[in-house]
């Protein structure tokens, strides 16, 4: 009996948290990269491709990887698992439809875009971390590609109030402090990601444009850049 028990713990304690085989689970500080998910700001959307370039239909969300069986696993239409090998995905595309009248909210509703450039990561599949609609990130890998001086650029000269207000208040009290994270030229604005931070850290995200998978060197190749999102109504 002692050794029946033993082994139960055994297991217990050696079992990946995450489930799946092999696949790292999540941590408290790692960065959060939206799948397809809907937000006050924003839905994304998800596009499965083949090797063939033909899309892969009812596929909803990317939910883990299967380690052991070399396999990805989605969220159907039907909400059931359906698991598709890793070689037979060319790539996965993610599309987002910015909250307004098209996502049935108020006519008023603006969601203005600030976009960072885009970095391209090479992350090993075992070090990969998928977790209720999202891609976490450590931040030892995060601070290869990011940084807190990245410049976030807007294709539009509107912005709300309270944003325009803070960048006033900022450059009252330190013109050197906005010189070095603001920018403004043929009406198109610019701000730090350092600064986007302070002011509205939930409105900062990683957005992910596309993943595609290197089966020979066991990597998923991850396109994606900084947005932030500036809310509000007309």
């Amino acid at each position: 009996m002692k050794i029946s028990t033993l082994a139960l713990l055994t297991a217990l304690l050696f079992t990946p948290i995450c489930g799946l085989a092999g696949q790292s689970a999540p941590q408290s500080n790692d960065i959060q990269m939206e799948l397809a998910k809907e937000n006050q700001f924003v839905v994304k959307l998800m596009d499965v491709f083949n090797i063939s370039g033909k899309k892969i239909p009812q596929l909803i969300e990317l939910d883990s990887i299967d380690l052991k069986q070399k396999k990805m696993v989605f969220k159907s239409s039907g909400k059931k698992l359906r698991r598709i090998s890793i070689g037979d995905i060319k790539e996965i595309i993610f599309t987002r439809l910015r909250q307004g009248i098209l996502t049935g909210k108020s006519p008023s509703l603006r969601v203005i875009v600030w976009n960072g450039d885009i970095r391209n990561l090479e992350i090993n599949y075992r070090d990969v971390k998928i977790k209720n609609g999202y891609l976490y990130l450590d931040q030892t890998e995060f601070a290869k590609y990011f940084d807190d001086s990245d410049a976030l650029k807007a294709n539009s000269n509107e912005w709300s109030d309270p944003f325009n207000n803070f960048w006033i208040r900022k450059k009252e009290e330190s013109p050197d402090v906005f010189s070095a994270n603001f920018a403004f030229k043929d009406g198109r604005g610019s701000i730090s990601r350092k600064m986007a931070t302070e002011y509205c850290k939930a409105c900062l995200k990683i957005e992910i444009l596309n993943l595609k998978i290197n089966p020979d060197k066991e990597t998923l190749l991850i396109r994606c850049k900084s947005v932030f999102y500036d809310r509000y109504n007309e």
